[in-house]
């Protein structure tokens, strides 16, 4: 559940920047810079769409501590609410689901169909939700390509590999063809070395028989 944990976290900081905003005497303290003489820090506040944003994304984290049982059941339940009652937060919340990476029931082409087409409707969104669901398109887009290069980098080696066993048999199959033909030839010789044995054999009992007495 690393993936999950590390990309929430990535989108939270994205929800602070979009929904957080916070004092000048804040920014000073950060920097380490002295606050004497200068007029107390305001407290951070986080604006309607920033509280909008961030019920998005606590939404996430509930799917990634859920057991995996009830992760599939809150996948299938979001895809059922959009459906049935398709407003902006349910249709969005389901896209963030689909995008959430390693957890069972996520899809990241069906993430990247939902977030275009919420995208293709910027109207209806708030500016604080258009903004995450631009950068979590950007970041379906950068995996679906990744997957999309490890696929074309996989059948490239799958090519070769069958190009190199192709090539393995062709030659296991000429050795075996010369070794057939050398077999052939060696019979071939052996039966003509037989048959030369043979006849000086013949010749041999001939010469070795005694010859008849003239007449």
């Amino acid at each position: 559940m690393r993936g999950p944990v590390r990309k929430l976290a990535q989108w939270l900081v994205v929800a602070g920047c979009l929904g957080l905003s916070a004092g000048c005497g804040v920014l000073d303290q950060l920097g380490g810079r002295s606050s004497r003489n200068k007029a107390p820090a305001l407290a951070p506040t986080i604006s309607s769409e920033g509280q909008i944003v961030l019920s998005h994304l606590d939404y996430l984290a509930q799917v990634v501590r859920a057991s995996p049982a009830a992760r599939a059941e809150i996948v299938d339940y979001a895809r059922r609410t959009a459906a049935v009652d398709p407003t902006v937060t349910n249709q969005l919340r389901y896209a963030l689901v689909l995008a959430l990476p390693g957890v069972a029931g996520s899809d990241t082409a069906a993430a990247r169909t939902e977030l275009s087409a919420l995208l293709a409707s910027p109207e209806r969104l708030l500016p604080a939700e258009q903004a995450l669901a631009q950068v979590m398109l950007r970041d379906v887009d950068a995996r679906l390509a990744l997957l999309n290069e490890n696929e074309q980098l996989s059948l490239k080696a799958s090519s070769e590999l069958r190009a190199r066993e192709q090539a393995l048999t062709r030659r296991l199959q000429a050795q075996a063809a010369d070794i057939e033909r050398l077999q052939q030839e060696v019979e071939e010789a052996e039966a003509k070395l037989k048959a030369v044995a043979e006849l000086e054999k013949s010749l041999a009992q001939r010469q070795a028989a005694p010859k008849e007495p003239q007449p």
